[in-house]
């Protein structure tokens, strides 16, 4: 194997890189996804943009989306996750191992409507506590006091699955 890095000593340019191994399923997944049909095709979108602020217009999207379809794949097998949806979770493969972004991907996609107001509850949660957080790390950089207000709780029960 050869590696070109930057780095003065070998060794430090592989503990550099070993590190890259935990962050390639998101690499993928902004392609192709892991079947090369399920990703976001983000490669070709920016190779079609036809200008930088376009490519970090995609790119923010893109960040964004990620982050919310993997809060979703990751409240999918959390404790307080009414156990219809995380029944609904479990059809989804037969040994359990799907990353959180793909579980977020197939709750977003599930064709039945099973896990709809569901999402709408929990993508609610994550906004508000994208809120919360935006108040309590200002810009400045200085702590800021926030509300007192609660996030609400995964919203409303899922209907039993049939």
């Amino acid at each position: 194997m050869l590696l070109l890095t930057t780095e003065a000593r070998w060794w430090a340019a592989l503990a550099a890189y070993g590190l890259r191994y935990h962050t390639e399923g998101t690499y993928r997944d902004a392609q192709g996804g892991w079947d090369g049909q399920h990703g976001w095709d983000l490669d070709e979108r920016i190779a079609a943009a036809p200008a930088p602020a376009r490519v970090e217009a995609v790119v923010g999207l893109w960040a964004v989306g990620t982050l919310l379809q993997s809060w979703l794949g990751d409240q999918l097998t959390a404790a307080t996750t009414p156990a219809p949806v995380r029944a609904v979770s479990q059809e989804w493969t037969v040994h359990g191992r799907l990353s959180v972004w793909a579980r977020g991907r197939l709750a977003l996609t599930e064709p039945h409507g099973r896990l709809h107001e569901w999402v709408i509850a929990t993508l609610h949660v994550a906004a508000d506590r994208l809120r919360h957080e935006r108040r309590a790390v200002p810009a400045t950089g200085r702590d800021q006091p926030t509300t007192d207000r609660e996030v609400r709780p995964p919203g409303p029960p899922l209907r039993e699955v049939a």
